[in-house]
């Protein structure tokens, strides 16, 4: 496995480009970013050394927002529930010009909160959080963000319930269980309500002689219930 570069890659002199992709402050200046002057996609990876590289990303994706049409951020390892990483999880959740996040680690209990969260972004479409460890429902937190299409749970919930509110998520379409579902072993009961004929049929033990497709995800849910309507 290669160690890290002594002297970093500087992106001085590349003020025509337009699209950078996996950047990652461990192997690039992220001060030099501020020189991109004509950038339009940027995608990056932090891990766990780099919170000055993600400072410094944030603080140049803030600046630029108007300029950058789309801007993907990927966290590997950071430990989340530090007050430290706390602060960038605010500043990315609450921020106007992040498209796409992943995150792999410990968020701490529960997702930051904030005093409206009315305020949140409106371009926030895809989110990714994998062993997050959180207790605390971040279904309040989450179903805010009027413009997720694509939320993805890898082993991120050890509590006991999550809630959705109704009329919440309404550009999320949610196409499988989650994989996840199969590790929540204090899971006692499933509705599936409201949901297409097709998803429906995934989460049922029997469909046309067949096991339907996520029913072993759900198998050890003691009460499994599939309904059209909330009655």
């Amino acid at each position: 496995m290669m160690g890290r570069l002594a002297s970093k890659l500087r992106l001085v002199g590349l003020i025509n480009l337009e699209i950078l992709k996996n950047f990652d402050p461990s192997w690039c200046k992220s001060e030099d970013l501020s020189k991109l002057i004509n950038l339009r996609k940027l995608t990056a990876t932090v891990d766990s050394q780099n919170l000055k590289g993600a400072e410094e990303i944030i603080s140049y994706l803030s600046s630029n927002f108007r300029r950058i049409r789309h801007s993907s951020l990927s966290f590997r390892g950071c430990n989340f529930a530090l007050e430290e990483w706390q602060t960038i999880l605010r500043q990315l959740l609450g921020s106007g010009y992040l498209h796409e996040l992943e995150i792999d680690g410990s968020l701490g209990n529960k997702l930051p909160g904030y005093n409206n969260i009315s305020t949140f972004p409106s371009k926030l479409t895809k989110l990714t959080l994998s062993y997050s460890k959180l207790v605390e429902d971040p279904m309040q937190i989450l179903e805010a963000l009027p413009n997720l299409r694509s939320l993805f749970l890898w082993i991120a919930f050890e509590g006991e319930e999550m809630v959705c509110s109704s009329n919440r998520f309404l550009q999320l379409r949610l196409r499988m269980i989650p994989n996840g579902v199969r590790f929540i072993t204090t899971l006692q009961e499933l509705k599936v309500l409201h949901m297409p004929e097709e998803f429906s049929k995934r989460v049922q033990a029997v469909v046309d002689g067949e096991q339907g497709e996520d029913f072993d995800k759900i198998g050890h849910v003691a009460s499994i219930s599939v309904k059209d309507s909330y009655f």
